[in-house]
């Protein structure tokens, strides 16, 4: 069990919750969030695991630790992360394939409740305009 203390607030996640996330973002972005291998791929899948780890509780230093970097470079992708939404379509519509999976598993265990809010844009999009993408 790991534990992220934030704003006064104790959130306790199962290691094999944050491993079920690692495992979807690598399959969405087709990538090795766990490699230091700075190919786009990979980089992400980590920035997609950082942005909800985050919005989980996390600080950068705890996911820094999780995945095996410095809390500089946890910084550095969820900076990122707004840029590749507002451009880039491609990692927008697998960043909220990721969101889905996790999202599912998450209110699925007991523990975990949370929701992500998405846009209206990417609701509207049929199956077949994202496959596309894919």
């Amino acid at each position: 069990m790991t534990l992220a203390i934030t704003k006064k607030k104790l959130i306790a996640f199962h290691r094999q919750d944050i491993d079920y996330a690692i495992e979807a973002a690598n399959s969405c972005f087709r990538g090795d969030a766990m490699s230091r291998c700075r190919v786009l791929h990979n980089v992400y899948s980590r920035q997609a695991i950082s942005i909800y780890l985050r919005e989980l509780g996390f600080v950068f230093s705890e996911i820094g630790k999780l995945l095996g970097f410095d809390h500089a470079n946890i910084v550095h992708l969820t900076k990122k992360h707004k840029h590749e939404m507002m451009y880039n379509k491609e990692y927008k519509i697998k960043f909220y394939e990721f969101m889905t999976l996790v999202d599912r598993r998450a209110n699925a265990s007991l523990g975990m409740i949370y929701c992500y809010q998405y846009p209206l844009d990417y609701l509207k999009m049929t199956a077949k305009n994202r496959s596309l993408i894919n």
